[in-house]
């Protein structure tokens, strides 16, 4: 069963990481669209991912321009992998918060260019998925 989908930015501004503080481990703000444009402009960008648990052992004093910068690089070069979403299983009692695992910075890449949807996988209870994203979460079983 494919579990990707094309799911619309709309569907996420619950989780929109300029709404939201998404990094907590160096940040006490949102990162603002501005910040990320600006970055763009002067071609300040981080290539590689950021790794959290290096962070925690030896915290960067630049982290909240860190994370504009990954952001301002996935607006100027674009990505190829889907974000992934975990939206729990509330009837067996997993309840998830914060429902993008893995690509708050594609995510906020992606508003910042304006883009109608994302591409995702989607894990957790297909019925709960549907309540928090909506009809973009369809599948069929193989007959």
């Amino acid at each position: 069963m494919d579990t990707t989908f094309e799911v619309p930015l709309d569907a996420l501004e619950p989780w929109n990481p300029f709404n939201n503080i998404v990094w907590h481990f160096d940040i006490d703000e949102p990162i603002t669209i501005e910040e990320v444009e600006e970055a763009v402009e002067h071609e300040v960008t981080h290539p590689t991912p950021i790794k959290h648990r290096e962070f925690l052992e030896d915290p960067s004093p630049r982290g909240r321009e860190d994370h504009i910068a990954r952001i301002a690089w996935f607006v100027m070069h674009g990505w190829d992998d889907a974000i992934e979403l975990d939206v729990g299983v509330p009837a067996l009692g997993c309840h998830v918060g914060w429902i993008i695992q893995d690509g708050n910075h594609r995510l906020a890449a992606a508003i910042v260019r304006r883009e109608d949807t994302i591409t995702a996988t989607i894990c957790g209870d297909w019925e709960h998925a549907r309540e928090l994203l909506g009809d973009c979460v369809r599948f069929t079983f193989p007959s």
